[in-house]
């Protein structure tokens, strides 16, 4: 048998905006060898743009299969950073919502998902064999099955779940 190599990441296609694109540029530039893919580094035109998955996927050989949510919640509290964005207090895991009523805030979570949707769509999912499990549910990480995960995140597109769908990814149907 041969060994076949592929990447998923889970909630890892980080957009390069708000406050924390500066802080990943600097460390980017200061702490990680960023020179792990030559072909990134020639076309970049900022220092620090192959620290995101928009500007390095195009260039990645592996095969990847993307778990995201394209409202990825710790994404919209550190990136987007929503008017009237709330803790809800009924939820054990920090999660944060729009506080009721404010469509600024509706807005702005609408966009952030709509960009993050777009930039996946043209760098990473319009690539030949890679793909993906994009859900448009508010969360980081974990959604992999609801058996290995909190109970709360668990979402399914067409009834397929993550790793359902990894799996038919990688088996080719």
């Amino acid at each position: 048998k041969s060994t076949r190599l592929v990447a998923v990441p889970d909630s890892g296609y980080f957009l390069a905006a708000g406050g924390f694109e500066g802080e990943m540029r600097n460390a980017a530039t200061r702490f990680f060898d960023m020179d792990t893919n030559a072909a990134c580094q020639a076309s970049s035109a900022k220092p620090g743009d192959c620290a995101f998955a928009q500007f390095v996927a195009p260039f990645v050989a592996t095969p990847i299969f993307a778990v995201q949510s394209i409202f990825d919640g710790w994404q919209l509290d550190a990136i987007a950073r929503p008017p009237d964005w709330e803790r809800n207090a009924s939820s054990a895991f920090g999660q944060h919502e729009c506080k009721s009523g404010s469509t600024r805030c509706l807005a702005t979570v609408n966009k952030f998902g709509a960009e993050l949707n777009a930039s996946l769509s043209a760098a990473l999912l319009g690539k030949p064999g890679n793909g993906g499990f994009i859900d448009a549910c508010n969360h980081h990480c974990g959604s992999w099955a609801s058996g290995l995960t909190a109970s709360f995140i668990d979402p399914r597109v067409d009834g397929v779940g993550p790793a359902q769908a990894f799996d038919q990814w990688y088996s080719g149907g």
